[in-house]
This record gives structure tokens, C-alpha cells and sequence, in this order.
């Protein structure tokens, strides 16, 4: 059986949801910078994790820990995810022979490097060094290309996914006196919450005799602020703010809401979330400026794009999401475009066997 060293987040849930994919099928050895957060105690048992914090003063620690790791465990593949940071161990191994070398740029990766001297420098090297970059939109694997011409060659596109078996639509009537909103990103200025709380209360406002309303998942730093926005400008009872949810908790809002909205100012390609969404067969509203939501979303056809930055144009797409007929043939588009291009069985069986290549 294979051996797989994984260098990625700890604090992450892509990346115990991407090692859980694999655990059954490879050996796995699992090295973080940050603390293991409480789900990968889920993971398989014989899976060896190891936490060690990167800091000016741990530096030299840390490069040799993994050194030492690295000579101990001999894995075929070293496959390291979130590059901004996770990249630095690597320097322990700069004149050693490296196996199969695997990299996963994120979107922050690329964004970090265009403004820091030293990352760009160290995906410059890697990007050399490595074997394959598997990267999660066309959106990144044309930035990567921007840094380095020698990822040109290297570059692979595989989805994250979403599970069928966890992501599924439930038939539930709807009502076009009472279209269910959902917004399902973290409560951050990047995902714009607050122009669409502004934008539900032009669609009150102009549709005083209905009685839609507005779910805003997650949490974050801009929870009070947001909440208090609601209260101002939203009629009692029409909206709720969850807080943090697991996975399952996320997924029975999506199946409970008719029309999903992401208004975030920047994606790497298609958000997981809006990519669950599709596969419980909903209507999607999002930002124009949102990686790739226009080679996923064809307005006015399977949902509608919109300016992130703009609540009245929010405000009339989500009238449009009204229309009965419309959220029925959208929401089909989305559940089977996401079966065909978006399914994690599928993804994942992509790059089990690019692990067996390697």
C-alpha cells in the first residue's frame, strides 16, 4: 500500500474532508502547522498526525522535524495543500531527493503570493520541483501559470466535490407566497452579508403582501454588526441567523430554503457550499465577480449573477426567484449539471488514481 505524506492545515475541514477521501486506500502520515481541530479525531486511528508550530523562533524546528519525518516514513507522494504557508517545511528538503511531489494551491495561496516577495519565490521553486499541481478551478490554474511557466505542463483540475450520499434534494413544495432565502457564507466583509440583508429589505418593500424569508447560516466576525443591520432594516420574523453549523446542521438548511445566495467578493472557483447547493437542487444567486459562478451559473437560466456590491440588483434577481416555474427548472439544471461535473465520488476517483500513478 502506498504511503502519503500530507503537509495541510490541521485547523482546516477541507482538509480532514480530503484525507477521509484517501484513508481507506493509503497509508497516511499527516503534518501540521496549526492545531488538529477536533473532527480529524474522526479520521482512521492508524492514520500518524503531527503538529508542530511554525514561529520565527520554532523555524528551525520545524524544518527539522519534518526533515527527520520525511527520512523516516520514506512515503511515495508528499502532497501538501494551502501553499502560502505549507510550503516552507519543504525548504528542509531543498537539496535532498524528494519523492512524488503533489502541490494543491488554494485561492489565498495565489492571492498572498502576488503581494509577498518570499511566497512567490517559494512557489517559483516548488512549482519547478513538483510533479503535478492539482488545483480546483480554471480560475488558479491560470494564475499559477502566471507565476511560474513551468506549471503550465504540471496542471490538473480536480473539484472538491460534494457527497451525494450527504448532499441529496428533498421534495418539498413551494410556496410563492413564501420563497425561503438562504445565505451560506461566513459572516466576513469578503462574503458581503450586509448587501443582502439590504437587498431582502427592498424585496420587503416591494412585496409587502408576501411573506419570504432569510436564513444566514454560519458565523464571524461581523455577526453583531449584521445582526443589528437585520433589526433595523428587516420586518420581525422573517429572518434567522443560525450561527455555526456542522455539516448535516448546513445541509438541512439548504434542503429547507428555495434559492441559495452567495454575494462574495472573491472565490478561487466554485465555493463548496454553492456547489452542495446545486446538488440539494436549488436555485443559485451569485456574485459575478465570483471566480468561476458565470462557467457554472448561466444567468438567467439555471439562477442569475449579480454585482456583489450591488443590493438593488440583488434585490431584483431575487423577485425574479419568485417565479415558481423558474425555481423548478433552475433548481433540475443544478441538480443535474452538479451530479455530472461537481460529484465527490467521481473527483475523488480522479485523483485516487493519480495517487497510484505517482
Amino acid at each position: 500500500m502506498k504511503k502519503i505524506f500530507f503537509l495541510a492545515p490541521g485547523n482546516s475541514i477541507h482538509s480532514v474532508r480530503w484525507i477521509k477521501n484517501y484513508e481507506k486506500d493509503f497509508k497516511i502520515v499527516w503534518f501540521s502547522l496549526h492545531p488538529f481541530i477536533d473532527e480529524s479525531n474522526e479520521l482512521n486511528q492508524s492514520i500518524e498526525k503531527a503538529y508542530v508550530k511554525l514561529s520565527p523562533a520554532s523555524f528551525i524546528k520545524c524544518l527539522l522535524t519534518f526533515r527527520k519525518m520525511i527520512i523516516f516514513h520514506k512515503p511515495d507522494i508528499i502532497h501538501v495543500h494551502s501553499l502560502a504557508r505549507y510550503l516552507v517545511p519543504l525548504i528542509a528538503t531543498l537539496f535532498m531527493k524528494l519523492p512524488s511531489l503533489i502541490l494543491s494551491p488554494w485561492g489565498s495561496d495565489i492571492v498572498y503570493s502576488e503581494r509577498k516577495f518570499i511566497n512567490k519565490t517559494l512557489l517559483k521553486i516548488f512549482f519547478r520541483k513538483a510533479n503535478l499541481i492539482i488545483s480546483d478551478s480554471r480560475h488558479i490554474s491560470e494564475k499559477c501559470h502566471k507565476i511560474s511557466n513551468s506549471s503550465r505542463n504540471k496542471t490538473i483540475e480536480i473539484y472538491h466535490g460534494s457527497d451525494p450520499e450527504i448532499f441529496f434534494p428533498l421534495n418539498r413544495e413551494l410556496n410563492p407566497n413564501e420563497i425561503k432565502f438562504l445565505s451560506v457564507r461566513l459572516l466576513e466583509e469578503i462574503y458581503n452579508i450586509d448587501v443582502i440583508i439590504k437587498a431582502f429589505s427592498i424585496v420587503q418593500e416591494k412585496l409587502k403582501n408576501k411573506n419570504h424569508k432569510l436564513t444566514i447560516c454560519a458565523d464571524g466576525s461581523k455577526k453583531n454588526e449584521l445582526m443589528e443591520l437585520a433589526n433595523n432594516l428587516l420586518t420581525p420574523n422573517t429572518f434567522l441567523f443560525t450561527g455555526r453549523l456542522s455539516q448535516i446542521e448546513m445541509r438541512n438548511e439548504i434542503q429547507a430554503c428555495d434559492v441559495v445566495i452567495s454575494a462574495s467578493q472573491s472565490d478561487g472557483g466554485l465555493s463548496a457550499s454553492l456547489g452542495e447547493s446545486m446538488m440539494c437542487k436549488k436555485t443559485i444567486l451569485a456574485s459575478s465577480s465570483g471566480g468561476e459562478n458565470d462557467l457554472w451559473i448561466t444567468d438567467g437560466i439555471n439562477g442569475y449573477l449579480f454585482d456583489c456590491q450591488d443590493e438593488k440588483e440583488l434585490a431584483g434577481r431575487m423577485i425574479k426567484c419568485t417565479n415558481i416555474e423558474f425555481l423548478k427548472k433552475s433548481s433540475q439544471m443544478n441538480y443535474e449539471k452538479s451530479m455530472e461535473k461537481y460529484n465527490l465520488k467521481k473527483e475523488r476517483l480522479k485523483m485516487k488514481e493519480i495517487y497510484l500513478r505517482n
